[in-house]
């Protein structure tokens, strides 16, 4: 029986097979009657027969129509297809404090249950990601290394405290942290490595110049100290099992300096869960990729059959009318062209919209970010914001969703959240060309912070996939500047100024893919093809156009002067960029770098059209 209901997606829609013994008795009925009327009116008996088979025919067409729809709606699957997986996130390694003070009950149940009901339910949503558990007290435990197996890590955070005789009294705040940074020094590190840090914050006052030294140690290997304060601020009884019914008080400030200075951020204990949106945002890294077997659903041929029944059920031919009288002629509105094609339209309408089609209405994610889009081109960046996101809510996964949030982030001038929020949607999307345009927004956001490294990285990313953007390539060419990888870097250049422009980016919103929503690119309400308006793009009559810096003679050049060779055309130059792109590592260097500028600033050049009068210097990001 098992076997059979795993065989349909939503077995429950079986019961409506109840119909169809239902219209079988009443169709039998039907039969019947018209057969009596017949007799009674003393209707002729030869081709009785033949008359009574085209009701019986359009009876049994009604009737199969039926089942074929109640088992379409249960939608059967048979058969299995390969469905490609792949496991990506950041590495976290959960330092959770197991020193006798966390037994105190000021926060109910204890500090200690608190604290691990919490991190229970942060990795809940960890899925996909590395996790590692230090614990810690007077002493630092490396409970478990970085591992996919979030289960396992559950396990232990749920005993922590019953191991607290694993660690020597106290709390070392700096220690745990050093302990964690070795925990994630591994060879295949993940692009984004976090630490969670969960404790009261209790700490001496000779520990508080480790707890410093282990924040700079963790920035400068880009690893952020996220706080979870398991206390109150009221001084708390320590409970009379826990061995002494003195006093503990717990202390905000040490893990408010952690985070602060390694660019995280501090909540309290309750709110450690809502960090799964956080490190969602954060750019992750492919860890493993697999494929899995999954069933087929073949509702598609049920439906259809449906549809075709009741089509040759229509298409039967009726027996002709009697006429009230001669010369008058009662129009037979079944047998008309025009009632054919309606009543057939309305089967297909009614045959979409059972079957789930919603497209033709919208679903409520794809007309919040209709409103979202529209609400962008008016210029209510908040309004749209908020339409984002309500979609976001409904769809927490959409890559494009999270763009155009990111997009109005950054015409809000929250270029920090923007920055995250499309690196968020990095992560997500599968599409090359959407990515590309979601790299440069990136960008952008970083450039307006003054990340000039980030920048750099990513427009590169960009011109990976879209190595012909003139646009990527100008701000590559003042990013690179900006970061001093830049030929023209001067000296006495003022690389804290901000760019100039206002920054906007020249996209518009992304739509939502999926049913009932248009392609990336088309505005709501268009037809497929036809873009939305557009700002000017940097290089137009009213923008700035990038200036072209002298190039200064390359080691080696032996060309003498006069005897130049001819300059490359545009194609050989845009051939040269795009092969430099590809021979690109993870790491840059200073050479490659310089060697990127010196080729997009010439593709730059050949392929800027001849603008008399246009304003020289850079253009700002769009």
């Amino acid at each position: 029986m098992n076997a059979f209901l795993d065989a349909f997606a939503w077995p429950l829609a079986l019961l409506a097979l109840v119909a169809v013994p239902v219209a079988a008795g009443f169709a039998r009925l039907e039969v019947n009657r018209r057969r009596a009327a017949r007799v009674a009116l003393g209707g002729p008996v030869e081709g009785a027969r033949r008359r009574d088979l085209v009701p019986i025919v359009s009876a049994a067409l009604l009737v199969v129509a039926i089942a074929s729809a109640a088992l379409a709606f249960a939608r059967p699957r048979w058969g299995t297809q390969e469905i490609p997986l792949e496991q990506r996130g950041i590495d976290v390694v959960v330092v959770l404090d197991i020193s006798r003070s966390m037994l105190a009950e000021d926060i109910p149940p204890s500090r200690a249950k608190a604290s691990a009901t919490a991190i229970n339910e942060l990795l809940t949503h960890l899925q996909g990601n590395r996790v590692g558990l230090v614990t810690f007290a007077g002493t630092s435990f490396s409970r478990s290394p970085l591992t996919l197996d979030i289960e396992t890590v559950r396990t232990l955070v749920t005993g922590a405290q019953n191991e607290s005789s694993l660690v020597r009294p106290g709390s070392d705040l700096g220690g745990a942290v050093n302990a964690a940074l070795a925990l994630l020094d591994v060879s295949d590190r993940a692009t984004t490595q976090v630490i969670l840090m969960v404790t009261d914050g209790e700490v001496q006052d000779a520990d508080i110049t480790a707890v410093a030294g282990a924040a700079n140690k963790a920035k400068a290997r880009g690893v952020r100290v996220f706080g979870g304060y398991a206390a109150s601020d009221q001084p708390a009884a320590l409970p009379a099992s826990s061995g002494g019914t003195d006093t503990t008080r717990g202390q905000r400030t040490p893990l408010l300096a952690l985070s602060e200075q390694t660019d995280a951020q501090l909540r309290d204990v309750a709110q450690v869960p809502g960090y799964a949106v956080e490190f969602r945002r954060l750019q992750q890294t492919r860890f493993a990729e697999a494929s899995r077997l999954a069933s087929v659903e073949r509702f598609q041929w049920f439906a259809g059959a449906a549809l075709a029944l009741l089509v040759a059920q229509y298409l039967l031919p009726r027996a002709a009318t009697r006429q009230p009288s001669r010369g008058t002629r009662r129009p037979d509105f079944r047998r008309s062209r025009a009632g054919r094609a309606a009543v057939l339209t309305s089967m297909v309408v009614a045959m979409l919209v059972l079957s789930g089609c919603t497209t033709l209405l919208g679903t409520p994610v794809y007309r919040a970010v209709a409103e979202g889009n529209r609400l962008y081109h008016e210029g209510k960046y908040d309004e749209a914001l908020a339409a984002y996101d309500r979609a976001l809510a409904a769809d927490p996964k959409s890559a494009a969703i999270a763009y155009n949030r990111g997009l109005a982030l950054h015409r809000l001038t929250r270029y920090d959240e923007a920055y995250r929020e499309t690196l968020a949607a990095i992560n997500e999307a599968t599409d090359p060309a959407l990515v590309a345009q979601m790299e440069y927004a990136a960008g952008n956001s970083a450039m307006l912070l003054e990340r000039w490294d980030d920048a750099r990285l990513r427009y590169i990313s960009a011109l990976r996939i879209n190595a012909g953007d003139a646009d990527t390539k100008a701000n590559l060419e003042m990013a690179l500047t900006r970061s001093g990888r830049g030929q023209n870097s001067m000296p006495g250049d003022d690389a804290n100024d901000p760019p100039s422009g206002n920054g906007e980016q020249n996209q518009p919103p992304s739509d939502q893919q999926g049913p009932g929503s248009p392609p990336p690119g088309q505005q709501p309400g268009q037809p497929p093809g036809q873009q939305g308006p557009q700002q000017p793009n940097p290089g137009q009559p009213g923008q700035q156009g990038p200036q072209q810096p002298n190039q200064p003679a390359q080691p080696g050049d032996t060309t003498a002067a006069g005897d130049e060779p001819a300059p490359p055309t545009q194609a050989e130059a845009q051939a040269a960029l795009e092969a430099a792109l590809a021979a690109l590592g993870p790491e840059v260097t200073r050479e490659q770098a310089l060697r990127i500028l010196q080729l997009a600033q010439q593709a730059n050049a050949l392929n800027r059209p001849a603008r008399p009068g246009a304003p020289s210097g850079p253009p700002p990001p769009r």
